[in-house]
């Protein structure tokens, strides 16, 4: 229900691994200009949203242990990520 780097391959090549579990700890991580992206595994294919806000990040936290797996959060440039952010209107 919002926007994803796609295609997510390209997480690890443009974002910088973050750690925390809530989301103020991780958007407190973030510099000037950064994003919040979540890197998320289904089984049959990953995704990764951006989670601007604590609804879209707790959105996929509720979803985790039913189905989505957690691989790690990423802080991304936004102007660097702006050309692979997709909208779509479903959750991974």
């Amino acid at each position: 229900m919002g926007n994803y780097l796609n295609p997510v391959s390209k997480v690890d090549q443009i974002g910088r691994r973050i750690e925390g579990g809530t989301f103020g700890a991780l958007n407190s991580q973030l510099k000037e200009g950064e994003a919040l992206i979540g890197l998320y595994d289904r089984c049959v294919f990953k995704c990764a949203p951006h989670l601007p806000d604590e609804r879209e990040f707790l959105a996929f936290a509720d979803q985790i242990g039913g189905g989505l797996r957690l691989i790690g959060y990423y802080a991304v440039d936004k102007d660097t990520a702006a050309p692979f952010m997709d909208h779509q209107s479903l959750y991974c």
